[in-house]
């Protein structure tokens, strides 16, 4: 395993200056700065020298998610560029990168370096860190120290040297060079989420449509979808920033930052309860089978679950601002739907996903009936079943002439569906 040996800055920038100085090869490119080009001087650096970049989209979830496993610094990765334990551990996940081929079938970086020199020069700051070509040089690093012998061209590597960039300008040129590229090993989606949303910070949408080669709807999806994952991150798991927990839950928050984008925010909340809880239940069907539940029929769903269970401390006080206290707040079913969920997830939770999965299930299973034309049935059977339960013995003096009228209505619309179903 190769092992990360830090050249003080100084001495990188003063190493790195002198070599441009010397050198007759030159690098083209018209990536750095917009409709200009650029001639960059070619250097070559012991492979050890150059350092990587921590402010890294392909890294970004994966930076996260071991701040939240090992319980570091928020800032563990942006602050510790020069630091050579944070430096190896950037390097474990590129090499893990590097080893990954851009359709799951083809050659990797790493392949295409074992079997070949270096051909294109990595793109690095006058200080040596690596703006373009962070995968390749952790696998270059990786194969050499693994066989120095038979890949001794990877003791040094080629480099062109850009000039001294501003943060943005480093977020354009990695937008520019691998996000906006068809052939390049995509982005996992949080973390081209997260490249978005800081991208964000310097450019309106209708620039990172020119830079990025997305439409504005794709840009503004991914922004709600990531920010569902967070909700969902910090409300349901109560592990922020562990995305590795929602890397492969990307069509849930799809489906989310969808339904919930135009509705209130009680109701808002108790989608995004149900779509949690259902996406973590073992269902006969595919999750997207249920999305009838938060696009079309959530308030049903709500209220059949509010019939199931004891709502008498179900009496939440919605929040409001300072310009507006009511002092008699309306507190809805969605309302007290989500407080039940938010109670019941404080401790076991099984109580709350054993509701949740039975009524999906019986939604989805009306749903079936009534597409498959069963719906008169199904509900003609539910009706005789509750006629069944009722006992026309106990009925007070006061309601039985009432529950007569009632009965005798019941019998005539009876008779009458089925002289229309014999015609």
């Amino acid at each position: 395993m190769y092992e990360i040996e830090i050249t003080p800055e100084n001495q990188r920038v003063s190493f790195i200056a002198e070599k441009q100085s010397q050198s007759q090869d030159i690098y083209k490119t018209w990536d750095v700065y917009p409709n200009r080009e650029e001639t960059l001087r070619i250097v070559i650096l012991p492979v050890g020298m150059p350092i990587f970049r921590m402010a890294n989209g392909r890294t970004a979830s994966e930076q996260f998610q071991l701040i939240q496993d090992l319980k570091l610094g928020d800032e563990y990765f942006l602050n510790g560029q020069e630091n050579e334990e944070v430096q190896q551990k950037q390097h474990d996940m590129l090499v893990k990168l590097s080893k990954q081929s851009a359709d799951g079938s083809g050659d990797s970086i790493y392949d295409v370096l074992a079997k070949n020199p270096q051909k294109e020069p990595l793109l690095i700051a006058p200080n040596g860190v690596v703006l373009n070509g962070n995968r390749r040089l952790a696998a270059m690093r990786d194969i050499y120290s693994e066989n120095p012998g038979s890949y001794s061209q990877f003791s040094h590597v080629i480099c062109a040297v850009l000039p001294k960039l501003t943060p943005q300008q480093e977020i354009d040129l990695e937008l520019k060079l691998q996000m906006s590229q068809n052939f390049k090993l995509e982005y996992s989606w949080v973390d081209e989420a997260l490249m978005i949303d800081n991208a964000k910070r310097f450019h309106s949408v209708d620039e990172l449509i020119a830079m990025m080669n997305k439409s504005k709807q794709h840009l503004n999806m991914m922004t709600r979808a990531l920010a569902e994952a967070q909700l969902y991150l910090i409300h349901k798991e109560k592990k922020p920033h562990s995305y590795g927990l929602v890397q492969n839950k990307f069509q849930l928050f799809k489906d989310l930052q969808k339904f919930t984008k135009e509705v209130n925010e009680d109701r808002a909340s108790a989608i995004r309860h149900i779509a949690w809880y259902i996406s973590d239940v073992d269902l006969e069907d595919r999750l997207y089978s249920y999305n009838f539940i938060l696009s079309d029929r959530s308030e049903d769903f709500v209220t059949e679950v509010l019939n199931q269970i004891d709502t008498e401390s179900l009496e939440p006080i919605p929040q409001t601002d300072n310009l507006s206290i009511s002092l008699n707040p309306v507190v809805s079913d969605y309302d007290r739907f989500n407080a039940w969920v938010e109670l019941n997830s404080q401790g076991n939770t099984s109580s709350v996903v054993n509701i949740i999965e039975g009524t999906a299930e019986k939604l989805k299973a009306d749903e079936d009936a009534k597409r498959t034309g069963q719906d008169p049935l199904k509900l003609a059977m539910e009706i005789h079943t509750k006629l069944e339960k009722l006992d026309v013995t106990k009925a007070s003096n006061e309601t039985q002439k009432a529950l007569i009228v009632q009965l005798e209505q019941i019998r005539d619309k009876a008779a009458n569906m089925i002289r229309i179903s014999n015609s």
